[in-house]
């Protein structure tokens, strides 16, 4: 349920009231699903911030010339603030140009992702099954 998924409980009682945990393939998917999602409706958030970001690094370096005036104009392409930017590369490139870069960041961040979503699913099945069986001997 969106309950369980919020919390990171993936664990779901079965009818002899023992708890059943997701597989590493499943928590891979759902890692997977879940990163993809977020990184294709924040890229262009993203993309937009680095550009700003790269535009006033430009600016600082050249600050010392005299033509500053004309440097501004030509670093500053797609604006000073976000809403600018995304309004311009909106014009000039169309959705396309928003989501520009999109595939190699969904590559990066699915994969790291899904890996740790994995991972994590299995660190806790063994630290549980450490924690039961040494209960279990101390009764």
């Amino acid at each position: 349920s969106i309950s369980q998924i919020q919390s990171g409980d993936f664990s779901s009682s079965s009818s002899s009231g023992k708890e059943v945990r997701m597989s590493m393939s499943e928590a891979f998917v759902v890692g997977l699903i879940a990163k993809s999602f977020a990184t294709i409706m924040t890229y262009p958030l993203i993309r937009t911030k680095v550009l700003l970001m790269v535009s006033s690094k430009s600016g600082d370096d050249d600050e010392d010339d005299d033509s500053s005036n004309d440097n501004a104009k030509s670093r500053n392409h797609y604006g000073d603030t976000m809403v600018e930017v995304l309004c311009r590369i909106y014009k000039e490139e169309g959705i396309a140009g928003l989501f520009k870069g999109c595939d190699l960041q969904l590559i990066h961040t699915v994969l790291k992702s899904a890996l740790l979503m994995m991972v994590r699913e299995r660190i806790t099945v063994t630290t549980n099954r450490l924690f039961l069986n040494r209960d279990e001997s101390s009764k």
